[in-house]
């Protein structure tokens, strides 16, 4: 997988998960943790899943969302949709 592809998925989670938390995409990054971030509950958590769900075709299993601590395996399951290339 090349870095472009990466940046680009990346950069699509981080505007994802700043929708779900109505905050600016600027505040966030690919380490961003949820304690990091006012509004980020169990609620939001749902709603970041279903949008990188629907966004890439990956589907994650409830271990892999109980294990969501921040936006790094975010980016790492929306990854796993992108062909390598």
């Amino acid at each position: 997988m090349n870095d472009d592809a990466n940046d680009a998925v990346a950069s699509e989670v981080i505007r994802l998960v700043a929708e779900v938390l109505a905050v600016d995409p600027l505040q966030l990054g690919a380490y961003t943790r949820a304690e990091d971030v006012e509004g980020w509950d169990s609620l939001a958590l749902v709603r970041m899943v279903f949008a990188i769900e629907s966004a890439f075709p990956v589907r994650l299993t409830l271990a892999e969302i109980e294990a969501i601590d921040g936006i790094a395996p975010l980016i790492a399951a929306a990854r796993r949709a992108v062909p390598a290339g």
